[in-house]
């Protein structure tokens, strides 16, 4: 008996259980609204990003006319034509070798050696590292702005474009969409804490509905689609648009129906296989806390522990990170880059024992109804 207990405790078994319950109230979701276009054509007035774009969008229409692909107008600006077109293809080049060095023999590697490249998606890398350059209280100016893109919003009975739930409202720049908001994060701008909206019913009349207006006469070409991107957090929990959440599309009245899922993990053998927000022992530099003042979450932890190794290995980091580093230009760079998240993936450096899940974490599972109309709401 006793041989039998003490080789299941060395097992380290795992239980999972599976509870559903219905609460008389209930945070309510902090929601991210980001427009899917970054920057607005009227306000590009910076000459060498403005300079840049409008070359880049001459290149695809060229390219989709069929026509020979013109190279970049960059004239009085510290990018040349030939430097604009070599750090593309030293991109296409790292792209290639880390796609080659994943085959698994010398017959994949010889199938996978004339690949073709889609050149719009290069361009748009690069243009993402032009702005990495660009300090994110300019970039914000030419993004679009909150209080023009909300034409109703309100929340249960409550206005949220005036008063005093307007101030519920909060900014960050993202590296995809620009200017993103969060409507009831629980924290300000500057860290402090803010009430969180509390729903005690379900139903459209107790959620939030916006109508938003997405001025899609300032896209510019560089984006494919047009609409908004929407992600559904726990307060406090950086959001990440490009990695979770759902496009809305223009023209549409869509409402989303939302389930919370609260999952609560438990660390019986004290060996860290969760950790508790509030120890922030766990981590000794996350870019997000220190930016946004945003809680712990798995995702954060492993991005911020990713985007400070490639600043200490490679001096430079990738334009996704909302660090103080440059973007990495050069094909030493981009190799180093490469090299970095090759090891990320294969053994996730020493980031996954810097980050374990969090021991109390909430989620949100969503249904979607798309109906010709004109709000946007959710439940």
């Amino acid at each position: 008996m006793c041989t039998e207990l003490v080789l299941r405790y060395m097992d380290k078994p795992v239980v999972s259980r599976m509870e559903m319950s219905f609460e008389e109230s209930l945070d309510f979701p902090a929601v991210t609204i980001c427009n899917l276009n970054m920057l607005k054509r009227k306000t590009l007035r910076q000459k060498r990003l403005r300079q840049v774009i409008l070359g880049l969008e001459k290149r695809r229409l060229h390219r989709e006319m069929g026509k020979p692909e013109q190279r970049v107008n960059t004239t009085n600006t510290n990018t040349t034509e030939e430097s604009i077109q070599q750090h593309i293809q030293t991109m296409e080049s790292s792209r290639k070798e880390s796609l080659l060095s994943k085959a698994r023999n010398s017959g994949e590697r010889e199938i996978l050696s004339n690949v073709g490249f889609d050149s719009s998606s290069f361009e748009t890398k690069f243009l993402d590292k032009i702005l990495k350059s660009i300090p994110e209280h300019h970039l914000s100016k030419i993004g679009h702005g909150l209080d023009e893109m909300l034409k109703h919003c309100r929340w249960s009975t409550f206005s949220c474009t005036k008063g005093s739930l307007r101030g519920l409202w909060r900014h960050f720049w993202h590296w995809k969409y620009g200017n993103c908001y969060i409507f009831n994060s629980g924290v300000a701008q500057d860290g402090r804490k803010l009430p969180v909206m509390k729903i005690d019913r379900a139903g459209p009349y107790s959620g939030l509905e916006m109508d938003i207006f997405i001025d899609q006469g300032q896209y510019t070409s560089l984006t494919d689609e047009a609409g908004v991107r929407v992600v559904l957090t726990d307060q406090t929990r950086m959001p990440f648009p490009f990695d979770e959440g759902f496009s809305v599309p223009t023209g549409f009245s869509t409402s989303v129906g939302v389930r919370k899922r609260y999952i609560k993990r438990v660390d019986p053998y004290l060996n860290n296989s969760c950790v508790d927000e509030n120890r922030t022992e766990m981590e000794t530099h996350n870019i997000y806390r220190d930016k946004y003042h945003m809680n712990y979450s798995f995702q954060a932890c492993r991005m911020s522990c990713l985007a400070t190794k490639q600043v200490e290995v490679c001096n430079c980091s990738e334009p996704r990170f909302p660090d103080n580093s440059s973007a990495c230009f050069s094909s030493q760079q981009n190799e180093c880059i490469r090299q970095v998240k090759a090891k990320f993936t294969r053994t996730g450096l020493d980031c996954v024992a810097k980050c374990p899940q969090p021991c109390l974490e909430n989620t949100f599972r969503y249904t979607f109804q798309v109906l010709a109309g004109q709000r946007h709401s959710m439940q």
